[in-house]
């Protein structure tokens, strides 16, 4: 394996972030196969060859570039969760609150995240990667509903919440069913979820 090195001084941290500024509004426009080491190089204005003294491939900036972006959207809107809870000593208002922190991020036209879910179709690496990365988030949930509501909750039962919440989320970007009441829809699927994290049964 190649190696890269971390910069340390200044000009070099100011490059690589260049680097993957440049990547980011690249993949977001033309996508993660339509776009190559050269050109983010060029946008970046930067050698190619600085390009790979930094990163091993275009996977590796790919990685680095929307773990950063997730990373910090998911911590803000866990953070307002957690602000929320001192207020909210109820699951199914926490269950509301999650839900539409989940809904402002992802259920909206999104260029960086239908960019993530178009790649997870057809990288296998980068889909590995990225549904790690949704295994975090639903733990870090997992551990607030563990602490805060319910003792004898299981992983399981908040990966369904979780999975059904994505779903709605899918449905509000793309689908948007004719003869689906979407009001109706979410508040059929929220009694289902606090149904399914009040249980203390398997």
């Amino acid at each position: 394996m190649k190696t890269t090195r971390k910069p340390q001084q200044k000009r070099s941290i100011e490059k690589r972030t260049k680097i993957l500024e440049a990547a980011f509004i690249l993949f977001c426009e033309k996508g993660f196969e339509n776009t190559n080491t050269a050109e983010i190089a060029q946008h970046a204005g930067v050698a190619t060859g600085t390009l790979y003294s930094y990163f091993q491939d275009k996977v590796d900036i790919y990685k680095t570039v929307f773990e950063s972006y997730l990373k910090k959207e998911v911590s803000k809107m866990l953070s307002e969760l957690e602000c929320e809870i001192n207020n909210h000593t109820n699951i199914s208002q926490f269950i509301l609150l999650w839900k539409d922190s989940y809904l402002s991020l992802f259920g909206k036209p999104n260029r960086a995240l239908k960019e993530i879910n178009s790649v997870m179709s057809k990288v296998q690496s980068l889909n590995i990667f990225f549904s790690d990365f949704e295994t975090e988030y639903a733990e870090s949930i997992y551990k607030i509903l563990k602490e805060k509501y319910n003792p004898e909750i299981t992983f399981e039962k908040v990966w369904i919440a979780f999975l059904l919440i994505d779903e709605l989320s899918k449905e509000y970007v793309s689908s948007r069913h004719k003869k689906i009441n979407y009001n109706l829809l979410e508040k059929q699927a929220i009694v289902f979820i606090e149904t399914l994290l009040s249980n203390d049964g398997g």
